[in-house]
């Protein structure tokens, strides 16, 4: 879908890796924020981020991508930093979270584990064969849909979570 050949997209998936990385290391200076809000507001930059990176990505997707990024080292570089970014500002959430809301189950932090993993698993097989039938069936329009999808299913998650996620914050207000 980007127009770029498999030996540089292949290569790629170190951008996420590194996105990875980055965002854990990021998500150090949350636990030293002293009030709520301003936890809430790196979460929420965390949200509005990774939706944006996610359009970023299926910008990228379209056909018209390789006319306004004609160099193949332009966009290789562009979907690096967006796919970083991408996994930077969710990592956070898929490693720190559970563990916010595992303090509320103290007694049933198995249990609450068990659930969660289920859930994801309940929700995530539907929403990858899903993608998969967009991408298979769209041709040179999967991925940029697919992606899109993914933004929008960014958005509205972190608009749910933002909603229910401040009593699960650890309190270091005085």
């Amino acid at each position: 879908a980007s127009g770029l050949p498999e030996s540089i997209c292949g290569g790629l998936t170190v951008a996420s890796t590194l996105g990875l990385i980055h965002g854990l290391q990021r998500g150090r200076g949350f636990y030293k924020l002293p009030q709520t809000s301003q936890k809430m507001a790196f979460l929420r930059k965390n949200y509005i981020m990774g939706t944006l990176s996610a359009l970023g990505l299926a910008l990228c997707g379209l056909p018209l991508a390789s006319q306004l990024v004609p160099s193949k080292v332009g966009r290789a570089g562009i979907l690096a930093l967006a796919s970083a970014s991408l996994t930077s500002c969710l990592s956070f959430q898929f490693y720190q979270i559970p563990g916010m809301a595992m303090a509320k189950f103290s007694r049933n932090t198995a249990i609450f584990l068990a659930l969660l993993d289920g859930v994801g698993y309940f929700g995530c097989g539907p929403i990858y064969a899903g993608i998969g039938q967009i991408v298979s069936r769209m041709q040179s329009y999967g991925w940029p849909l697919a992606f899109t999808l993914l933004s929008l299913l960014c958005a509205v998650s972190g608009k749910v979570m933002m909603r229910t996620i401040e009593p699960l914050l650890p309190q270091t207000e005085g």
